[in-house]
């Protein structure tokens, strides 16, 4: 702790691949995961993992990081979701995407914030098999490094949200039109996007 009574640090447990794991920016086909129409991970096919002893800084009492820079920032900006808002697919559509958007467009000056995925993650909700009042099941929190959207996963995501959704897209509540409406796909296919 600083002076303030602040935690500076602390150590963590992290589970990392194994260094015998196949390293690939492209997909090889032997390591993946597949999720089920509710939204629920599968297995993970070809994973190793090595638990490894980190330490985890506090990056609100470090310099300011920056998008540009460090690939990522921090922000204050409360919600007006309560906690059981979150379990409400409504809310979370009508609601909580709004505020994201607001925040996405005020730091990054974006045009386009176009929200189309979301997770409540409670290993307690996940054992209990918590569901969200009209969305998908509570998943367990994500206890490896992992990254969600790759060079591979990335652009191929891009590509199937200006298509119209699928039986397990949370969008699909607020229409069966594409998530990217096919303008704003066109211009993002050229540029800087994610």
């Amino acid at each position: 702790r600083n002076l303030n009574g602040d935690v500076m640090s602390v150590h963590g447990v992290f589970n990392y691949q194994k260094p015998t794991v196949e390293r690939t920016l492209v997909r090889n086909g032997k390591l993946y995961t597949n999720r089920d129409l509710r939204g629920s991970d599968d297995k993970i096919h070809g994973a190793q993992w090595s638990n490894e002893e980190v330490m985890v800084r506090n990056a609100r009492l470090e310099e300011p990081f920056h998008l540009d820079l460090q690939g990522f920032e921090l922000h204050k900006f409360p919600t007006s979701m309560s906690y059981t808002d979150f379990f409400q697919e409504e809310h979370i559509l009508q609601r909580y995407h709004a505020e994201i958007v607001e925040l996405l467009k005020k730091a990054t000056g974006a045009k386009y914030v176009i929200p189309f995925d979301h997770n409540i993650r409670s290993a307690a909700g996940k054992s209990s098999e918590k569901e969200i009042k009209g969305g998908a099941k509570v998943q367990s929190p994500g206890g490896l490094v992992h990254n969600d959207y790759t060079i591979a996963g990335g652009p191929l995501r891009y590509e199937q949200l200006s298509q119209p959704p699928k039986v397990n897209d949370s969008i699909k509540k607020e229409g069966m039109k594409p998530t990217i409406p096919p303008e704003v796909y066109e211009v993002g296919k050229k540029g800087r996007w994610a």
